[in-house]
Order: C-alpha cells, then sequence, then structure tokens
C-alpha cells in the first residue's frame, strides 16, 4: 500500500475536497477581482540563475531543481527548479513585461509552490499558496486596499477573525503612528478614504 501512496509531502484530492477548494479559489479571486487585482499565472518552474540566491541560503537548499536534459544530461547539473513561491515569478514577469503592465501593477497568484522541506505535521511539499501584492505604489492606501481585500476574503469564506471595522481602524492607527515617526505627512488624508474604499466595493 505504501508505494501506492502519494509521495511524501504530496496530497491526493478527491472530487468532494477538490470541488471544495476550487470554490474557495474562485471565491478569493473573485473579491480580488473586485479590488482591482490582475490574476498572473506563471511557469511550476523557473530558470535555477532566476531562482538561486533570491530566498536566502538556507531557503535555496529547499529548491526542487531539475536535471539538465538532453544532450547535457550527462552532467548531472541542474538548470530550472520548481517555484518555492510566486514572487521571484512576480519580479521575473515585471522585468520580462513591464512596458505591457499598468503601473501601479496589481496582480494575485493562487496556485501549487513546491520547497524540498522535510515533511510534517501540516507541512506539506507540494501546496497552494495564494498571493497579492500591489508593485509601483508608495502609497499607504495601496497597502490598506490588500488588508481589506485580504479581509473581505475571509469573510467570503467564513472564516473566523478580527471584524473588518476593527482590522480597518488597527490600520488606521498604525498608519497614525507611521506619520508620528518621520513617515509622509502628505499622504495620510489617503488613509481617510479607507471606509469609502471598502463600502464601494461591497456595493
Amino acid at each position: 500500500m505504501a508505494k501506492s501512496a502519494a509521495p511524501s509531502g504530496t496530497r491526493d484530492f478527491l472530487a468532494d475536497d477538490l470541488r471544495r477548494r476550487r470554490a474557495a479559489f474562485a471565491t478569493v479571486s473573485d473579491v480580488f477581482e473586485r479590488y482591482g487585482f490582475d490574476p498572473l499565472e506563471t511557469p511550476a518552474f523557473e530558470r535555477l540563475e532566476v531562482l538561486t540566491g533570491k530566498y536566502g541560503e538556507e531557503a535555496s537548499q529547499l529548491l526542487f531543481k531539475i536535471l539538465r536534459r538532453g544532450v547535457h544530461e550527462a552532467s548531472g547539473k541542474p538548470d530550472l527548479a520548481l517555484r518555492y513561491d510566486h514572487t521571484v515569478p512576480l519580479a521575473r514577469v515585471i522585468g520580462t513585461h513591464g512596458a505591457k503592465l499598468p503601473n501601479p501593477y496589481k496582480r494575485y497568484a493562487i496556485g501549487p509552490v513546491w520547497r524540498a522541506d522535510r515533511p510534517q505535521e501540516g507541512r506539506f511539499r507540494e501546496f497552494v499558496q495564494c498571493d497579492i501584492d500591489t508593485v509601483g505604489s508608495s502609497s499607504p492606501l495601496a497597502d490598506a486596499e490588500i488588508v481589506l481585500a485580504l479581509a473581505e476574503s475571509l469573510d467570503a469564506l467564513g472564516v473566523n477573525r478580527v471584524p473588518l471595522a476593527q482590522a480597518g481602524a488597527d490600520l488606521r492607527e498604525r498608519l497614525e503612528s507611521f506619520r508620528s515617526t518621520g513617515g509622509s505627512p502628505s499622504r495620510m488624508p489617503e488613509v481617510e478614504r479607507l471606509p469609502t474604499l471598502r463600502n464601494s466595493h461591497r456595493s
């Protein structure tokens, strides 16, 4: 039986579980897109030089590396690796397609990532990561928008958490602290748009 089991650190998802997962991903995607974030899908693997050194030495040891193929197979050296997260692929996409992307670029990615880690309870070698970023904006409102999008996603999934209103209040408090410790006061009026922003996405 052990020989026919899924590889250590991975899972099979049968029909019922798979439908629930797909429904959850669709729910989160719908919220993100209402906030103006575009979906992005990148290859499961990247060139090794793109990934190496971007995660720190310890994390780089967790890359699933892919050996060279064809005429280079005998070298026994890798040239590709499965993506560790969605962050480095995002940076590559910006470097490759930057001229075609809006500024700021608001994107989300939901997809599998792989880590050559030691499997243990609640820790897998293959798992789905949900990532949301705004690139090209230094406005506190960009960060606030991500917080609100994540909070509304949790609401839509029925996950128990801090109420959205409290999250917004906590966010405003932190931004006020940012201003008092040397942040840009000129950006703080944008924070007052948070209730309007939140309500507009709920309508």
